[in-house]
Protein backbone atom coordinates (compact mmCIF):
# COMPACT_ATOMS: atom_id res chain seq x y z
CA UNK A 1 0.00 0.00 0.00
CA UNK A 2 2.86 2.50 0.98
CA UNK A 3 5.04 1.73 -1.80
CA UNK A 4 2.08 1.83 -4.04
CA UNK A 5 1.21 5.33 -3.25
CA UNK A 6 4.53 6.17 -3.07
CA UNK A 7 4.99 5.60 -6.65
CA UNK A 8 1.91 7.05 -7.84
CA UNK A 9 2.32 10.29 -5.79
CA UNK A 10 6.07 10.46 -7.16
CA UNK A 11 4.13 10.35 -11.15
CA UNK A 12 1.25 12.45 -10.04
CA UNK A 13 2.84 15.18 -8.43
CA UNK A 14 5.31 15.43 -11.44
CA UNK A 15 3.06 15.55 -14.19
CA UNK A 16 -0.28 16.56 -13.23
CA UNK A 17 1.48 19.51 -10.63
CA UNK A 18 4.87 20.23 -11.84
CA UNK A 19 5.47 19.46 -15.68
CA UNK A 20 3.35 23.05 -16.00
CA UNK A 21 6.77 25.45 -14.85
CA UNK A 22 8.74 23.18 -17.54
CA UNK A 23 6.54 24.29 -20.01
CA UNK A 24 5.23 27.95 -19.20
CA UNK A 25 8.05 29.51 -21.38
CA UNK A 26 7.08 27.31 -24.78
CA UNK A 27 3.17 27.87 -23.99
CA UNK A 28 3.84 31.80 -23.92
CA UNK A 29 5.64 31.56 -26.84
CA UNK A 30 3.12 29.40 -28.55
CA UNK A 31 -0.07 31.45 -27.78
CA UNK A 32 1.31 34.79 -27.14
CA UNK A 33 -0.68 35.14 -23.37
CA UNK A 34 0.46 37.13 -20.80
CA UNK A 35 2.36 35.14 -18.11
CA UNK A 36 -0.05 36.51 -15.61
CA UNK A 37 -3.22 34.77 -17.65
CA UNK A 38 -1.39 31.29 -17.86
CA UNK A 39 -0.56 31.40 -14.45
CA UNK A 40 -3.92 32.41 -13.48
CA UNK A 41 -4.92 29.41 -14.61
CA UNK A 42 -2.69 27.46 -12.65
CA UNK A 43 -3.79 28.95 -9.38
CA UNK A 44 -7.33 28.71 -10.05
CA UNK A 45 -6.15 24.43 -10.70
CA UNK A 46 -4.70 24.67 -6.74
CA UNK A 47 -7.77 26.62 -5.40
CA UNK A 48 -10.18 24.13 -6.42
CA UNK A 49 -7.97 21.25 -5.44
CA UNK A 50 -7.59 22.62 -2.04
CA UNK A 51 -11.82 23.81 -1.88
CA UNK A 52 -12.47 19.89 -3.02
CA UNK A 53 -10.55 18.77 0.01
CA UNK A 54 -13.12 18.33 2.41
CA UNK A 55 -14.80 16.72 0.08
CA UNK A 56 -12.70 14.11 -1.10
CA UNK A 57 -12.03 13.52 2.20
CA UNK A 58 -15.21 12.71 3.46
CA UNK A 59 -15.71 10.71 0.41
CA UNK A 60 -13.05 8.46 1.09
CA UNK A 61 -13.72 7.99 5.42
CA UNK A 62 -17.38 6.81 3.97
CA UNK A 63 -16.41 4.71 0.90
CA UNK A 64 -12.66 4.15 0.84
CA UNK A 65 -10.39 5.43 -2.04
CA UNK A 66 -9.36 2.93 -4.84
CA UNK A 67 -12.46 4.46 -6.95
CA UNK A 68 -11.94 7.86 -5.89
CA UNK A 69 -8.26 7.87 -6.85
CA UNK A 70 -8.61 5.83 -10.01
CA UNK A 71 -10.76 8.22 -11.25
CA UNK A 72 -8.65 11.01 -10.36
CA UNK A 73 -5.94 9.64 -12.68
CA UNK A 74 -7.88 9.08 -15.34
CA UNK A 75 -9.44 12.50 -15.45
CA UNK A 76 -6.37 13.51 -15.01
CA UNK A 77 -5.00 11.57 -18.42
CA UNK A 78 -7.86 13.09 -20.02
CA UNK A 79 -7.07 16.78 -18.76
CA UNK A 80 -3.54 16.33 -20.44
CA UNK A 81 -4.64 15.19 -23.18
CA UNK A 82 -7.31 18.19 -23.47
CA UNK A 83 -4.21 20.61 -22.61
CA UNK A 84 -2.40 19.08 -25.79
CA UNK A 85 -5.11 20.27 -27.60
CA UNK A 86 -6.27 23.39 -26.34
CA UNK A 87 -6.10 26.61 -28.54
CA UNK A 88 -8.73 29.32 -26.83
CA UNK A 89 -7.63 30.97 -23.59
CA UNK A 90 -11.34 29.54 -22.19
CA UNK A 91 -10.48 26.23 -23.28
CA UNK A 92 -7.29 26.65 -21.13
CA UNK A 93 -8.98 27.53 -18.16
CA UNK A 94 -11.55 24.77 -18.37
CA UNK A 95 -8.67 22.03 -18.49
CA UNK A 96 -7.13 23.52 -15.10
CA UNK A 97 -10.58 23.07 -13.46
CA UNK A 98 -10.83 19.51 -14.05
CA UNK A 99 -6.99 19.29 -13.57
CA UNK A 100 -7.82 20.89 -10.27
CA UNK A 101 -10.26 18.18 -9.60
CA UNK A 102 -7.73 15.36 -10.41
CA UNK A 103 -4.65 16.80 -8.12
CA UNK A 104 -7.87 16.83 -5.49
CA UNK A 105 -8.19 13.18 -6.07
CA UNK A 106 -4.77 11.90 -6.11
CA UNK A 107 -2.48 13.95 -4.39
CA UNK A 108 -0.89 13.93 -0.85
CA UNK A 109 -4.22 14.58 0.82
CA UNK A 110 -6.51 11.83 -0.62
CA UNK A 111 -3.07 9.10 -0.29
CA UNK A 112 -3.05 10.00 3.30
CA UNK A 113 -6.79 9.57 4.15
CA UNK A 114 -6.09 6.18 2.05
CA UNK A 115 -3.00 5.11 3.92
CA UNK A 116 -4.11 5.96 7.62
CA UNK A 117 -6.92 3.44 8.64
CA UNK A 118 -4.32 0.56 7.36
CA UNK A 119 -1.32 1.50 10.15
CA UNK A 120 -1.50 1.22 14.31
CA UNK A 121 2.29 1.83 14.82
CA UNK A 122 4.28 2.34 11.68
CA UNK A 123 1.78 5.15 10.49
CA UNK A 124 4.64 7.85 10.04
CA UNK A 125 6.96 5.37 7.93
CA UNK A 126 4.05 4.74 5.33
CA UNK A 127 3.67 8.36 5.53
CA UNK A 128 7.38 8.90 5.21
CA UNK A 129 7.29 6.16 1.99
CA UNK A 130 5.03 8.62 0.62
CA UNK A 131 6.15 11.49 1.25
CA UNK A 132 9.77 10.39 0.60
CA UNK A 133 8.87 9.26 -3.46
CA UNK A 134 6.30 12.35 -3.74
CA UNK A 135 9.60 14.87 -2.58
CA UNK A 136 11.18 13.36 -5.61
CA UNK A 137 8.62 14.73 -8.37
CA UNK A 138 9.95 18.05 -9.05
CA UNK A 139 13.68 16.45 -9.16
CA UNK A 140 12.22 13.61 -11.43
CA UNK A 141 9.85 15.30 -13.74
CA UNK A 142 11.37 19.23 -14.31
CA UNK A 143 13.89 17.99 -16.12
CA UNK A 144 11.94 15.02 -17.80
CA UNK A 145 9.61 17.19 -18.90
CA UNK A 146 11.64 19.99 -20.05
CA UNK A 147 13.76 17.65 -22.14
CA UNK A 148 10.27 16.15 -24.13
CA UNK A 149 9.58 19.60 -24.54
CA UNK A 150 12.68 20.34 -26.51
CA UNK A 151 12.58 17.29 -28.49
CA UNK A 152 8.97 16.81 -29.27
CA UNK A 153 7.63 20.26 -28.23
CA UNK A 154 5.20 20.87 -25.64
CA UNK A 155 1.93 19.37 -27.12
CA UNK A 156 3.34 15.88 -27.47
CA UNK A 157 5.14 16.06 -24.58
CA UNK A 158 1.88 16.38 -22.73
CA UNK A 159 0.35 13.38 -25.05
CA UNK A 160 3.83 11.44 -23.95
CA UNK A 161 3.24 12.12 -19.93
CA UNK A 162 -0.45 11.63 -20.45
CA UNK A 163 0.27 8.03 -21.63
CA UNK A 164 2.68 7.48 -18.75
CA UNK A 165 0.50 8.58 -16.18
CA UNK A 166 -2.29 6.21 -17.72
CA UNK A 167 0.20 3.28 -17.57
CA UNK A 168 1.68 3.84 -13.97
CA UNK A 169 -0.71 4.77 -12.31
CA UNK A 170 -4.86 3.48 -13.23
CA UNK A 171 -4.14 0.11 -12.26
CA UNK A 172 -2.22 0.69 -9.16
CA UNK A 173 -4.62 2.48 -7.88
CA UNK A 174 -7.50 -0.01 -8.73
CA UNK A 175 -5.73 -2.72 -7.80
CA UNK A 176 -3.77 -1.74 -4.87
CA UNK A 177 -6.03 0.01 -2.63
CA UNK A 178 -7.91 -2.15 -0.97
CA UNK A 179 -10.40 -1.35 1.77
CA UNK A 180 -9.04 -1.04 4.96
CA UNK A 181 -9.62 -2.81 7.74
CA UNK A 182 -11.29 -0.68 10.28
CA UNK A 183 -15.05 -0.02 10.17
CA UNK A 184 -16.43 2.34 8.01
CA UNK A 185 -20.13 3.83 9.25
CA UNK A 186 -22.54 4.74 7.00
CA UNK A 187 -24.66 6.18 9.28
CA UNK A 188 -26.10 9.47 8.39
CA UNK A 189 -23.47 12.04 8.29
CA UNK A 190 -23.79 15.70 9.40
CA UNK A 191 -23.71 18.16 6.21
CA UNK A 192 -20.35 19.29 5.00
CA UNK A 193 -21.06 22.78 5.96
CA UNK A 194 -22.12 21.94 9.76
CA UNK A 195 -19.54 19.65 9.69
CA UNK A 196 -16.62 22.13 9.39
CA UNK A 197 -18.43 24.47 11.38
CA UNK A 198 -18.71 21.95 14.53
CA UNK A 199 -14.30 22.16 14.15
CA UNK A 200 -14.02 25.84 13.88
CA UNK A 201 -16.44 26.10 17.15
CA UNK A 202 -13.42 24.06 18.83
CA UNK A 203 -11.05 26.78 19.91
CA UNK A 204 -8.06 23.96 19.55
CA UNK A 205 -8.97 23.61 16.10
CA UNK A 206 -9.12 27.48 15.67
CA UNK A 207 -6.13 28.10 17.44
CA UNK A 208 -4.38 25.01 15.13
CA UNK A 209 -5.87 26.17 12.03
CA UNK A 210 -4.89 29.39 12.28
CA UNK A 211 -1.27 28.70 12.71
CA UNK A 212 -0.90 26.81 10.28
CA UNK A 213 -2.42 29.38 8.00
CA UNK A 214 0.22 32.19 8.95
CA UNK A 215 2.81 29.34 8.44
CA UNK A 216 1.70 28.66 4.80
CA UNK A 217 1.06 31.71 3.67
CA UNK A 218 4.65 32.57 4.78
CA UNK A 219 6.32 29.33 3.43
CA UNK A 220 4.06 29.75 -0.12
CA UNK A 221 4.87 33.63 -0.53
CA UNK A 222 8.55 33.16 0.09
CA UNK A 223 8.78 30.38 -2.07
CA UNK A 224 7.18 32.11 -5.28
CA UNK A 225 9.01 35.23 -4.35
CA UNK A 226 12.80 33.93 -3.51
CA UNK A 227 14.31 34.09 -6.78
CA UNK A 228 13.09 37.03 -7.53
CA UNK A 229 14.18 38.68 -4.16
CA UNK A 230 17.74 37.00 -4.23
CA UNK A 231 18.32 38.33 -8.00
CA UNK A 232 17.16 41.75 -6.53
CA UNK A 233 19.74 41.40 -3.82
CA UNK A 234 22.54 40.84 -6.37
CA UNK A 235 22.61 37.07 -6.98
CA UNK A 236 22.57 35.76 -10.34
CA UNK A 237 19.80 34.16 -11.57
CA UNK A 238 21.33 30.89 -12.11
CA UNK A 239 22.32 31.05 -8.38
CA UNK A 240 19.33 32.35 -7.29
CA UNK A 241 17.50 28.79 -8.93
CA UNK A 242 20.07 26.39 -7.84
CA UNK A 243 19.90 27.93 -4.02
CA UNK A 244 16.02 27.40 -3.91
CA UNK A 245 16.10 23.80 -5.48
CA UNK A 246 18.07 23.51 -2.25
CA UNK A 247 14.84 23.85 -0.73
CA UNK A 248 13.21 20.42 -2.25
CA UNK A 249 16.44 18.44 -0.97
CA UNK A 250 16.09 19.53 2.17
CA UNK A 251 12.27 18.21 2.58
CA UNK A 252 13.16 15.12 1.45
CA UNK A 253 16.01 14.70 4.57
CA UNK A 254 13.49 16.62 6.91
CA UNK A 255 11.40 13.29 6.34
CA UNK A 256 13.89 10.75 7.51
CA UNK A 257 15.14 12.57 10.51
CA UNK A 258 11.40 13.60 11.73
CA UNK A 259 10.26 10.07 11.42
CA UNK A 260 12.79 8.55 13.09
CA UNK A 261 13.18 11.31 16.00
CA UNK A 262 9.50 12.02 16.23
CA UNK A 263 9.09 9.07 18.75
CA UNK A 264 11.44 10.66 21.37
CA UNK A 265 9.64 14.00 20.78
CA UNK A 266 6.00 15.37 21.90
CA UNK A 267 4.64 15.93 18.29
CA UNK A 268 3.32 19.77 18.70
CA UNK A 269 6.59 20.45 20.25
CA UNK A 270 8.13 19.21 17.44
CA UNK A 271 6.29 21.11 15.05
CA UNK A 272 6.40 24.56 16.70
CA UNK A 273 10.17 24.37 16.80
CA UNK A 274 9.73 23.33 12.69
CA UNK A 275 7.46 26.82 12.28
CA UNK A 276 10.61 28.35 14.26
CA UNK A 277 12.92 27.41 11.83
CA UNK A 278 10.92 28.95 9.23
CA UNK A 279 10.77 32.16 11.34
CA UNK A 280 14.87 32.39 11.30
CA UNK A 281 15.35 30.85 7.59
CA UNK A 282 12.84 34.18 6.71
CA UNK A 283 15.05 36.23 8.91
CA UNK A 284 18.59 35.06 7.77
CA UNK A 285 17.52 35.95 4.26
CA UNK A 286 16.38 39.17 5.40
CA UNK A 287 19.83 39.89 7.23
CA UNK A 288 21.91 37.94 5.27
CA UNK A 289 20.54 37.02 1.60
CA UNK A 290 23.94 36.03 -0.05
CA UNK A 291 26.56 34.09 -0.16
CA UNK A 292 26.39 31.28 2.94
CA UNK A 293 23.40 33.15 4.65
CA UNK A 294 21.14 31.82 1.31
CA UNK A 295 22.11 28.83 1.27
CA UNK A 296 21.79 28.33 4.91
CA UNK A 297 18.03 29.99 4.55
CA UNK A 298 17.06 27.28 1.73
CA UNK A 299 18.20 24.78 4.10
CA UNK A 300 16.02 25.60 6.59
CA UNK A 301 13.16 26.59 5.07
CA UNK A 302 13.53 23.09 3.12
CA UNK A 303 13.81 20.90 6.15
CA UNK A 304 10.74 23.19 8.17
CA UNK A 305 8.74 22.38 5.33
CA UNK A 306 9.29 19.07 4.28
CA UNK A 307 9.13 17.89 7.99
CA UNK A 308 5.64 19.91 8.32
CA UNK A 309 4.17 17.70 5.24
CA UNK A 310 4.46 14.50 8.02
CA UNK A 311 4.08 16.59 11.27
CA UNK A 312 0.83 18.13 10.08
CA UNK A 313 -1.49 14.68 9.89
CA UNK A 314 -0.12 13.25 12.56
CA UNK A 315 -1.20 15.71 15.16
CA UNK A 316 -4.82 15.41 13.56
CA UNK A 317 -4.60 11.89 13.91
CA UNK A 318 -3.54 12.25 17.59
CA UNK A 319 -7.25 13.98 18.19
CA UNK A 320 -9.17 12.73 15.65
CA UNK A 321 -10.63 9.04 15.05
CA UNK A 322 -9.21 7.59 11.84
CA UNK A 323 -12.43 7.35 10.04
CA UNK A 324 -13.02 10.83 10.64
CA UNK A 325 -9.50 12.20 9.41
CA UNK A 326 -10.20 12.54 5.68
CA UNK A 327 -12.62 14.93 6.53
CA UNK A 328 -10.72 16.77 9.62
CA UNK A 329 -7.33 17.03 7.15
CA UNK A 330 -9.35 17.98 4.35
CA UNK A 331 -11.07 21.09 5.74
CA UNK A 332 -7.69 21.68 6.97
CA UNK A 333 -6.52 21.60 3.53
CA UNK A 334 -8.78 24.18 2.44
CA UNK A 335 -8.02 26.19 4.65
CA UNK A 336 -4.08 26.10 4.07
CA UNK A 337 -5.37 26.22 -0.08
CA UNK A 338 -6.67 30.23 0.67
CA UNK A 339 -3.55 31.30 2.11
CA UNK A 340 -1.09 29.16 -0.58
CA UNK A 341 -3.82 31.12 -3.05
CA UNK A 342 -3.51 34.45 -1.67
CA UNK A 343 0.20 34.60 -0.75
CA UNK A 344 1.60 35.20 -3.87
CA UNK A 345 -1.30 37.93 -5.00
CA UNK A 346 -0.85 39.80 -2.16
CA UNK A 347 2.77 39.62 -1.61
CA UNK A 348 2.99 40.48 -5.68
CA UNK A 349 0.71 44.17 -4.42
CA UNK A 350 2.65 44.78 -1.31
CA UNK A 351 6.51 44.78 -2.95
CA UNK A 352 4.82 46.83 -5.66
CA UNK A 353 3.75 49.65 -3.22
CA UNK A 354 7.13 49.35 -1.15
CA UNK A 355 9.33 48.78 -4.33
CA UNK A 356 11.16 45.96 -2.86
CA UNK A 357 11.19 43.12 -0.84
CA UNK A 358 13.55 43.61 2.17
CA UNK A 359 10.27 45.36 4.22
CA UNK A 360 7.76 42.35 3.00
CA UNK A 361 9.81 39.78 4.07
CA UNK A 362 10.82 40.87 7.44
CA UNK A 363 7.68 41.79 8.05
CA UNK A 364 6.96 37.57 7.05
CA UNK A 365 9.64 36.66 9.36
CA UNK A 366 7.87 38.26 12.19
CA UNK A 367 4.67 36.33 11.13
CA UNK A 368 6.36 32.80 11.10
CA UNK A 369 7.01 33.85 14.59
CA UNK A 370 3.87 34.04 15.34
CA UNK A 371 2.65 31.30 14.11
CA UNK A 372 4.74 29.62 16.32
CA UNK A 373 3.47 30.85 19.24
CA UNK A 374 -0.17 30.38 18.42
CA UNK A 375 0.89 26.63 18.50
CA UNK A 376 2.49 26.54 21.11
CA UNK A 377 -1.08 28.45 22.57
CA UNK A 378 -2.59 25.54 21.92
CA UNK A 379 -1.53 23.42 24.79
CA UNK A 380 -3.67 26.20 26.84
CA UNK A 381 -7.04 25.14 25.48
CA UNK A 382 -8.91 21.78 25.83
CA UNK A 383 -7.80 19.70 22.86
CA UNK A 384 -9.87 17.00 21.40
CA UNK A 385 -9.80 13.70 22.87
CA UNK A 386 -7.39 11.00 21.67
CA UNK A 387 -9.86 8.39 20.88
CA UNK A 388 -7.44 6.84 18.11
CA UNK A 389 -4.25 6.31 20.02
CA UNK A 390 -2.66 3.62 17.73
Amino acid sequence: MAWTLGWTELISWGILFYAFSALLVPMEDEFGWSTGLITGAYSLSILVSGLLAPVIGRWIDAHGAPWLMTGGSILGVIMLVAWSRVESVSGFYLVWIGMGVAMACTLYEPAFAAIAPWYRRNRGKAMLIITFLGGLASTVFLPATGWLDQRYGWRDALTILAVFLAVTTILPHALVLNAPPVERTHAKRPSLVSSFRDLMQTAWFRRFSFAFFLQSFVTNAVAVYMIAYLIDQGVSPTTAAITAGIIGAAQTGARVIVTVFERYADVTSLTSWMFALQFLAVLVLVIWPTGSGMLIAAILLGFGRGALTLLRPTILLNHYEVQRFGAVNGSLAAILTIAAASAPVVTGVVVGWLNGYTVVFAVYAAIALASAIVLVSTRWVTAPVPVDAR
